[in-house]
This record gives structure tokens, C-alpha cells and sequence, in this order.
């Protein structure tokens, strides 16, 4: 093989590695079913998706270089079925576009094509007057559905709701999306279906739980969160409703307290409707507390609305609760590459448990703090702190039972007026992920224990963290350590005592002990065996004296 054939053979090898490393973004446009992704590549300048909630329409943006004037306005109507992925993991359907907007402009020539998803008719949104009289949810969401030729898809759950009598004077899309409101649920139409099951549900129509999909910090090119007093401090809202046995308007209130309503102006026809549009606003007004959005700087287009979705490495406000997609943007740029960017809400808990219907009467302040968490399979557990007479539940669903207790204590010692900065800590507790489980770890005395928020990797780091923060609130400086044949990094104190060590033995953790126990320092890591527990601290152990004759 000649030199030449072998570099060639070496250049290949190293182009075929890189590309298995570094995947590229991949599409596929079919127009009015024809394929023309390949023929499109070299003029695909730029390619929006916008997948939104609800009955707003999902768009789809692409511009089109027309540097040499070859290219034809495509006639309005035509079909778009668009996929996108990644070359190591495929293609993933986006859904079905009608070409609704053509824009060429210039110069550089650029043809724009805009279209909206296929499944949303025209008539949809016109206004039509009829009534229904004894109807069901299901019934209505299936006359509805037939008649845009769709095939309708209702929650077990909100099937069987018998609604009061309805005259409708506007469109099926209002109609329709005024009940979802009522019941707090959501109401959308996706590839030939009109779906309509609860919100925040994490689930399909089939009963299938969505996995909760985690988002790190390096994942993203940026972030924006904010929180608003305004709408956190809402603590009910008052309906009206005119009861035809009085012959006189009433009202309800839903939500914690009546310390702080906002009334809404519709008077509804019963109590029953009048109930349900006071929670569902409220819901609402809870979800919107917070707003957060992310771009991510590599695009995963499995993501959709109402997927619930985990951050890591971000503040505790953040990384401690479950978040839903409200709108996700795809974005396929010839020179940025595949983006996503995602517009999230709080994940409330179920409406049953985090608000109630108030009495005129109760103007009794909180006492205590229900916080709501994600046990898994559709289930909420719930951690409370203080005197549970009448409770102030956190609206926003955690994702484990040790970031519910954290918020639930922060927020009870709101109530309470306790400023944390006074508490005397007589230990620190971390937390750590193991295969999937949260532990935790203890320094100190677990009486009234600090709780480290952020959960670590490991076992080890979880307790050098915990180690270095009950250091920090007893003002105790590590020594720094000096070159030594120990190739241990540990940073030793000299007011330590003595040292310990724990190890596997089986399904158990044992601890090996060395000197005086008023003060020990265990070290971070877990020994495979006793053996190698005990030649770590007699070492250890030998430090710390030969620290301590140094100091004195």
C-alpha cells in the first residue's frame, strides 16, 4: 500500500469517528407527499417549529435561499409533513402543515413559506348558535370532533361530567376551550385527534405516565426565571352565580384564605359552574407564580407540551419542582444548527389538595405548611410542618419528599417570623442520588439539623459537603496540609479528635473508630473493606496527630 493509500486509509478512519461523536441534525420535508428535503438542503436557510398548548394553532416557519431566482412559490394549501432529529437517533415526526402565507423577499432572494397545523379547520373558529341540554363532556368533545372530521380522545376522568344546559353563541373552538378552563383541563388537536384530558397530568389517553425528562445546566445556552409576588400573593378567587331558588346573586370563593381574592366579573349559571371557574382560575393564577424559559443549545425534538420536565444545576426555586412545556420552538438554523427553547409552568398538584371552598367567616391566619411531592405512577405524597388547623399548601409539585420538607420549613418559618440566619444548627444533613434513590447523609447532630437543598452524585462528595458546611457554622477553618508520601487530599482541622471510616460488609455500612469520639472526622469515602477502612484511618489518624504536636 502505497504512503499516499495509508493516509487516505488514516484521514477516513479519524472522519468516520468524528462523525459518530459529533451527530449532525437531520430533517425530512414530504410537500403534498413528495420528498423534498434533499433536493431543499443546500437552500434551507433556516427552519422554525412552534409546538404550542391548547388549540393554538403549531406553526411552521422555513426559509428558502433564492440566490439564483430557481425557485417556485409553492401554491397556498399545500401539505408540509416535517420530521426532525439527529443523525445518531433519527427522526421525529412533527405533524401536519397547511401553507397558509407565502413571503419572497430581497435581496439576498429568500422565499418564506408559514403554515399552520393541518388538523384546524377554518370553521372551527366560527361562530355558531345552538344548544346542548344533558350533555356529557364526552358528548359534547365527540359532536364537536366529528364534525371537523376528527377522531375524539376524552379522559376517563372528565368523560362522564354532565354539564348544565348550554347555549352556545360562538365558535366550537371557544366553546370547547371554555369548558376545558372550567375543569381545569386542556383541550388540543394533534395529528387527526382532539385530545382533552386534564392539565399537568403527565400522562397520555392511554394511561401512559410521561417520564419526567431532565434538563442539566450544560445543556442550555441560557435561561430566564422569574417569580411574581403579585400573582403569588392571590390567596382565592370569588365567582358569582345566580341561584334561581333565592332569586338572588350568590357567590363562592375557592382557594386558602379570603385574605386576599380577586372576583371574577362573569356571573355563571349555577353554583356547580361558578365552583369550577373559580378553581380553574385560581389554578391558573397558581401556575403562572413563576415563569421560566431555556434554550437549549443542542435541540431534542422529543420534547412537546405538557411533558414534565426536571433542571439540574440551577437554583433550588428551580431544580426542586416539576415544570411543564407550555410552547417548545425547534429550530434548525444553517448556522446556528438544531435549537430548542422552552417555555415552562409550575406542575401544580392535584386541585383538591392545594385549595378549598372558604367561608365569609375564616380569616384564621396559617398555622402551618402542607407541601406536595411526585411519589411516582400517578401519586402525590405530601410532607407538612407545624400545627395543621388550617395550613398553607404550596402550589407547586416537588420532585421528592426531601425538597418538600426544605420548602416546607423555609415557608413555615416565613409564617412564623423565624429569620434562619438565628437558628443554631446542631448538625447538617446532604443528600445524595444512588441508583435512582435519594439518601442522605448525617454530620453532627440530627436534632435541628441544616438541610443542604442541592443533592450530590455521590455518597462521598454529598458528605465532604455536608463535612465543610458544619465546619462553616461552627467558624471552624480547615488546616491546610503540607506535602506529605500520603496521597490523600484530605484537609485535616486540629480540632479534631479522632478519625472514622465506614465500609460494605454485605447489604450493611460499618464504621471503623480511631481516637477520642467527642469529635470525629469520618472520612468521606465508603471502603469496599474492612481492611482497607482500617488502614485509611490509622493513616489518617496518624496526620492528625503529627498536626497537632506541629501546632503546638
Amino acid at each position: 500500500m502505497s504512503i499516499i493509500s495509508s493516509a487516505i486509509s488514516v484521514v477516513s478512519g479519524i472522519k468516520n469517528k468524528l462523525d459518530s461523536s459529533y451527530p449532525t441534525a437531520i430533517y425530512k420535508l414530504v410537500v403534498n407527499g413528495k420528498d423534498i428535503g434533499a433536493m431543499l438542503a443546500p437552500r434551507l436557510m433556516r427552519m422554525t417549529i412552534t409546538d404550542n398548548r391548547g388549540l393554538e394553532s403549531d406553526t411552521i416557519e422555513v426559509e428558502l435561499s433564492d440566490h439564483d431566482g430557481q425557485l417556485e412559490l409553492p401554491p397556498k394549501g399545500a401539505e408540509i409533513e416535517v420530521s426532525i432529529g439527529w443523525s445518531d437517533t433519527g427522526l421525529v415526526y412533527k405533524g401536519n402543515y397547511t401553507i397558509d402565507e407565502r413571503e419572497h423577499s430581497g435581496a439576498p432572494d429568500v422565499l418564506t413559506l408559514r403554515g399552520s397545523s393541518a388538523d384546524l379547520k377554518a370553521i372551527f373558529k366560527q361562530k355558531r348558535e345552538r344548544s346542548f341540554d344533558g350533555k356529557t363532556i364526552a358528548d359534547i368533545v365527540t359532536i364537536i370532533a366529528e364534525e371537523q372530521g376528527l377522531i375524539p380522545q376524552i379522559s376517563d376522568e372528565l368523560a362522564d361530567i354532565e354539564l348544565a344546559h348550554i347555549d352556545q353563541n360562538e365558535s366550537d373552538a371557544n366553546l370547547i376551550t371554555r369548558i376545558a378552563d372550567e375543569y381545569d383541563a386542556i383541550v388540543t388537536v394533534k395529528n387527526g385527534s382532539m385530545l382533552f384530558m386534564p392539565k399537568g397530568d403527565g400522562k397520555s389517553l392511554t394511561g401512559f405516565e410521561f417520564a419526567i425528562q431532565p434538563i442539566y445546566r450544560n445543556m442550555g445556552d441560557s435561561h430566564r426565571y422569574s417569580d411574581s409576588s403579585g400573582n403569588d400573593d392571590v390567596t382565592g378567587v370569588t365567582c358569582y352565580y345566580y341561584d334561581n331558588d333565592k332569586a338572588e346573586k350568590q357567590k363562592v370563593t375557592v382557594g386558602q384564605s379570603n385574605e386576599n381574592t380577586k372576583e371574577l366579573r362573569h356571573i355563571e349559571r349555577d353554583k356547580n359552574s361558578a365552583t369550577h371557574k373559580a378553581q380553574a382560575e385560581f389554578n391558573r393564577i397558581q401556575s403562572r407564580a413563576m415563569s421560566f424559559s431555556y434554550n437549549l443549545a443542542k435541540g431534542m425534538p422529543q420534547l412537546f407540551p405538557e411533558i414534565p420536565m426536571q433542571f439540574f444545576g440551577l437554583k433550588p426555586e428551580i431544580d426542586d419542582i416539576i415544570w411543564l412545556g407550555t410552547r417548545i420552538v425547534h429550530t434548525l438554523d444553517a448556522d446556528n444548527g438544531y435549537t430548542t427553547a422552552l417555555e415552562l409552568e409550575i406542575n401544580l398538584p392535584d386541585s383538591d389538595v392545594i385549595s378549598q371552598i372558604i367561608d365569609d367567616a375564616d380569616e384564621q391566619e396559617f398555622t402551618g405548611v402542607v407541601a406536595f411531592y411526585k411519589i411516582g405512577k400517578g401519586q402525590t405524597g405530601k410532607v407538612t410542618k407545624g400545627d395543621q388547623t388550617k395550613p398553607k399548601r404550596l402550589a407547586r409539585l416537588f420532585i421528592n419528599a426531601l425538597t418538600a420538607t426544605h420548602a416546607a420549613e423555609r415557608e413555615y418559618n416565613i409564617i412564623k417570623g423565624i429569620d434562619e440566619s438565628e437558628i443554631k444548627y446542631t448538625g447538617v444533613i446532604a443528600s445524595y442520588e444512588e441508583r435512582g434513590i435519594l439518601k442522605t447523609v448525617t454530620i453532627g447532630n440530627p436534632a435541628t439539623p441544616k438541610k443542604l437543598t442541592y443533592p450530590y452524585k455521590t455518597r462521598e462528595t454529598a458528605l465532604r459537603g455536608a463535612q465543610r458546611e458544619w465546619d462553616e457554622i461552627r467558624g471552624i477553618k480547615p488546616t491546610k496540609t503540607t506535602k506529605s508520601t500520603s496521597s490523600s487530599k484530605i484537609q485535616l482541622s486540629t480540632s479534631y479528635t479522632g478519625i472514622n471510616a465506614n465500609y460494605e460488609s454485605g447489604k450493611d455500612k460499618l464504621t471503623v473508630k480511631r481516637g477520642d469520639q467527642s469529635r470525629p472526622y469520618t472520612l468521606p469515602k465508603l471502603y469496599k473493606t474492612q481492611r482497607t477502612a482500617v488502614t485509611a484511618v490509622n493513616r489518617e489518624y496518624q496526620r492528625l496527630l503529627a498536626l497537632k504536636k506541629a501546632k503546638k
